[in-house]
C-alpha cells in the first residue's frame, strides 16, 4: 500500500473518530439548574435562575429538537440525581455539596409530551404520593 493511500485512510479514520466524539458533545440550547435539598416539605428540587428561580420542583420546558442540559447541585451534601425515565435520561449522582459536587446531563428531546422528572435516590421522590423531588418536563412540537 502506498504512503499516500495509507495517509488518506488514516485521515478518514481520524476524521470519523473526531466526528463521532463531536456528536457526543452537543451544545445545549436549553439549560436548567436545580438544587436538591431537604426543604420545609421534605426533599425538593429548587430552580436556579430565570423563570424557575426559587421555584420548588419547577416545570421545565423544551421543544422537540432542543438539546437540554440539566445541572443538579446538592445543597445538603446528600446524593441526588436527575432522571426522566420515559425518555431514557439519567444523570450520575452528585458527589458532594455545592458546585464542586454538581452533575450535569445533556440530551436531545425527540418527542413531545409531558414527562415526569425525578431524583431516583430511594425515598427522595414518590410522585404517586405527591412527595419529594419530582416535576413535569413539558415538551412542545
Amino acid at each position: 500500500m502506498s504512503k499516500v493511500l495509507r495517509y488518506v485512510l488514516a485521515s478518514i479514520v481520524a476524521l470519523s473518530f473526531a466526528t463521532g466524539f463531536a456528536q457526543d458533545e452537543q451544545t445545549p440550547t436549553v439549560e436548567y439548574t436545580l438544587v436538591g435539598q431537604i426543604g420545609t416539605q421534605g426533599f425538593e428540587f429548587v430552580g436556579v435562575g430565570g423563570d424557575i428561580d426559587g421555584v420548588r420542583n419547577p416545570e421545565l420546558t423544551a421543544s422537540v429538537g432542543d438539546v437540554v442540559k440539566v445541572t443538579v447541585i446538592s445543597a445538603d451534601g446528600m446524593q441526588h440525581d436527575f432522571a426522566i425515565p420515559d425518555l431514557g435520561v439519567d444523570s450520575e449522582l452528585t458527589t458532594g455539596a455545592g458546585e464542586e459536587g454538581a452533575v450535569s446531563v445533556v440530551f436531545e428531546v425527540t418527542q413531545a409530551g409531558t414527562f415526569t422528572y425525578l431524583c431516583t435516590v430511594p425515598g427522595h421522590a414518590v410522585p404517586d404520593a405527591g412527595f419529594g423531588m419530582f416535576g413535569d418536563f413539558v415538551v412542545t412540537e
